[in-house]
C-alpha cells in the first residue's frame, strides 16, 4: 500500500493552524479541520478512508464507566466477532448520579440483548405503556455494529435503532442500517 505522505502533512498541519489551543491561526487555506482531544476523534477527516483490519468494528471503550459517554476518551478495536456495547446505570442514592460503560462485547450476547430490547420497545408502544422518566432512565443496555456508534448516551442509540427496526431498516446480524430489503 502506498501512501500519500503529503497528504498527511497537510492535514496535520492544516490542524495546526486552526485549532487555538495549538497556536495562532496563520492561514485560511484548510481542506477541513477538527479540533479534539479524544482518541481517533478526527477519523474520517476530509472524508479519507481509514485503515483498519477488515470485519473490526471501532468502539468507544471505557469499562470501569463515565459520567457522560462522549466523555470516553479510549478507542478499542474489536475482535471480529465482537461489537460496540453502551449501557447506563442510575444510582439512586443520594444525587442519582449515572455511570455509562462502553467497550466491546460478544456479537450474539449484542444481538440477543438489542432484538430483545427492540421486542420490549414494541411491546411497550402496542400497549401504550408509559414510565415515569426515573424509571426511564433507570437502566440501559444496547449494542450497535459500525464504527464508534457507542460514543452517545443509551438511551439514543436504543431509539435511533428502534426507529430503525420499526421501519424495517435494521440488519438484525449486523445491527446497522440494512442496505436492501430480502
Amino acid at each position: 500500500m502506498k501512501i500519500n505522505y503529503s497528504l498527511i502533512i497537510f492535514v496535520a498541519v492544516s490542524v495546526f493552524f486552526v485549532c487555538p489551543s495549538t497556536g495562532k491561526k496563520k492561514s485560511d487555506l484548510v481542506a477541513c479541520s477538527k479540533c479534539c482531544a479524544r482518541d481517533d476523534c478526527n477519523i474520517k477527516l476530509c472524508h479519507f478512508p481509514t485503515t483498519k483490519p477488515i470485519n473490526t468494528t471501532r468502539c468507544w471503550s471505557c469499562p470501569d464507566g463515565v459520567n457522560d459517554p462522549r466523555n470516553c476518551n479510549h478507542v478499542a478495536l474489536c475482535a471480529d466477532n465482537e461489537m460496540c456495547h453502551s449501557g447506563m446505570m442510575t444510582f439512586p442514592s443520594g444525587n442519582h448520579s449515572v455511570l455509562h460503560k462502553t467497550g466491546c462485547v460478544r456479537r450474539q450476547f449484542c444481538t440477543t440483548l438489542t432484538m430483545a430490547v427492540m421486542e420490549v420497545k414494541k411491546y411497550q408502544e402496542l400497549h401504550n405503556q408509559t414510565h415515569t422518566a426515573k424509571r426511564e432512565t433507570g437502566i440501559c443496555d444496547i449494542c450497535c455494529g459500525t464504527d464508534m456508534c457507542n460514543g452517545t448516551p443509551c438511551t439514543v442509540i436504543r431509539d435511533y435503532l428502534y426507529a430503525l427496526y420499526k421501519s424495517g431498516k435494521l440488519n438484525n446480524e449486523t445491527l446497522t442500517v440494512q442496505t436492501h430489503h430480502p
